[in-house]
């Protein structure tokens, strides 16, 4: 039903494009962010991130058409409501950043968040700890203490999934750390329940000697 009502308003146009724009990453799912109304605060958890929007579960409703502020940390994003329906005890609702609205639609969103994650590389020889510093619906921003080589394959580990992308720039940060933009061609889910300390796809496919 809000999803009737968000195609009847002005936004529904911005709906109906968000929903052609590929698959979403699952990477930043279960990323914590506040959300702020013009007289609530709630928190969001993302689910999906999407080429101009993100996927949050929530623990109660909110309108379509309201503008809200997204707060990451220390930087906050506007946007607004575009659906909101119930899928078991939460809300999953789509938020649509306000910057994006004006901006070129070829170009992702990058959202803020902070995510630790683990990384193996060819040029690396060992796994490794970052930093994830921003994410986008093809792509992160990873903070690492090792450079990593242009053009080459990475594979990096978080609590639910597996990735591999290929590494589009790294630059040195002042304090002796690197940014590393990496880019996603392939995600995959870990099971339920899976341990940590099994072998992963990182340690079989750039196995430690």
């Amino acid at each position: 039903m809000a999803d009737n009502a968000a195609r009847n308003t002005g936004a529904g146009r911005v709906l109906d494009h968000a929903e052609e724009q590929g698959a979403p990453s699952p990477f930043g799912r279960g990323v914590g962010v506040l959300i702020k109304t013009s007289n609530l605060k709630l928190v969001g958890v993302i689910q999906e991130i999407k080429a101009q929007a993100l996927s949050m579960a929530i623990k109660q409703p909110l309108k379509v058409g309201i503008s809200v502020s997204v707060e990451f940390g220390s930087e906050c994003r506007n946007g607004e409501i575009i659906s909101c329906r119930r899928t078991g005890s939460t809300y999953e609702t789509c938020i649509v950043m306000e910057n994006r609205k004006a901006a070129d639609r070829r170009l992702d969103e990058r959202f803020p968040v902070t995510q630790e994650v683990s990384i193996l590389a060819d040029s690396l020889g060992y796994q490794t700890n970052a930093l994830v510093v921003d994410l986008s619906r093809q792509g992160m921003g990873l903070e690492i203490p090792t450079p990593l080589k242009l053009k080459e394959t990475v594979a990096i580990e978080t609590a639910s999934n597996e990735a591999f992308g290929i590494v589009r720039h790294c630059k040195e940060l002042p304090g002796g750390n690197y940014h590393a933009g990496v880019e996603i061609f392939n995600v995959m889910p870990k099971e339920p329940g899976e341990s940590s300390r099994k072998p992963s796809v990182l340690e079989r496919l750039f196995p430690i000697t």
